[in-house]
């Protein structure tokens, strides 16, 4: 039985490993960024913080902060409707204010997603080349 699928098994692992190699390598450009996601305890901070800048405070999600090459830049999302890019001049000190304990990156995720698609990519490469040649 898993003869008569394995075509169709093999292609569905290659489009899983090239999509999730495509989303770990558009995360990796973006790492340099720090979240912060809006809650109970940090809504008021930032909020005001927003409305200094004139930014549209309603349904804010989280915060992007950008450190390094994006330090000028600070991303607005939101529940509904695209995220908003400002560029501020003042980058991680925009913040100050908020806790520590609040702020993330994804530093290692997309590393460890983008090797793992090339390793099944390999697994799946390898395996048909024994399987020809037996």
């Amino acid at each position: 039985m898993i003869k008569k699928y394995r075509k169709y098994i093999i292609l569905i692992l290659i489009v899983i490993s090239f999509l999730s190699f495509i989303w770990g390598w558009n995360i990796i450009n973006r790492e340099e960024v720090s979240f912060i996601d809006v809650n109970n305890n940090n809504k008021e901070i930032i909020v005001e913080d927003l409305k200094k800048a004139g930014v549209r405070t309603l349904g804010v999600r989280k915060i992007g902060i950008g450190n390094g090459w994006h330090k000028d830049s600070i991303y607005v999302h939101y529940y509904f409707g695209k995220a908003e890019e400002i560029y501020c001049g003042e980058g991680d000190s925009y913040f100050d204010r908020v806790s520590n304990d609040d702020i993330y990156s994804l530093d290692n995720k997309p590393t460890i997603v983008c090797g793992i698609s090339i390793l099944i990519l390999v697994i799946i490469f390898i395996y048909e080349i024994k399987r020809r040649n037996l």
